[in-house]
């Protein structure tokens, strides 16, 4: 199992958005999309925290990569920063042990739930025997904003 830390610390997203109307609606930006870029294989590895002040809701979190049959994905979730890594238990965000995993649809059923303005990811990446190794590229975050 081999663990890589993908933390970098001092890191910023900033938008500026340019809009035009009709004068019959006004417009409006409701969804940001943040994407993570990374190289990743078999094994444990971190996102960046991202902290997104105007986050209302987190709608999903997508990891993209090349995923060859038998990769499984699980993923644990932490608003702090890291400080604590949590695992959604059926019905409600819990404190995760090294045990506790949850799936990317597990994830994205119930990201709208987890609270805070801050979220970072810990991504597991397993293999069956002789298949080839899984290799995670982008994670992207979505969120409605205030």
């Amino acid at each position: 199992d081999s663990n890589s830390d993908l933390n970098m610390s001092s890191r910023y997203f900033q938008y500026k958005a340019y809009m035009q109307n009709d004068l019959l609606t006004v417009p409006e930006v409701n969804l940001v999309a943040l994407q993570y870029t990374t190289i990743a294989s078999e094994g444990t590895f971190e996102t960046e925290n991202i902290i997104a002040a105007d986050k209302n809701v987190w709608l999903s979190v997508e990891v993209d990569g090349n995923f060859p049959t038998g990769t499984q994905i699980y993923m644990q979730v932490s608003n702090d920063g890291g400080l604590t890594w949590q695992y959604w238990d059926g019905s409600s965000w819990t404190i995760a042990s090294a045990d506790n995993w949850n799936t990317l649809s597990e994830i994205n059923a119930h990201i709208s739930e987890l609270e805070g303005d801050s979220i970072k990811f810990k991504i597991k990446l397993l293999r069956t025997p002789n298949s080839d190794a899984p290799v995670a590229k982008v994670v992207t975050v979505r969120y409605s904003i205030k």
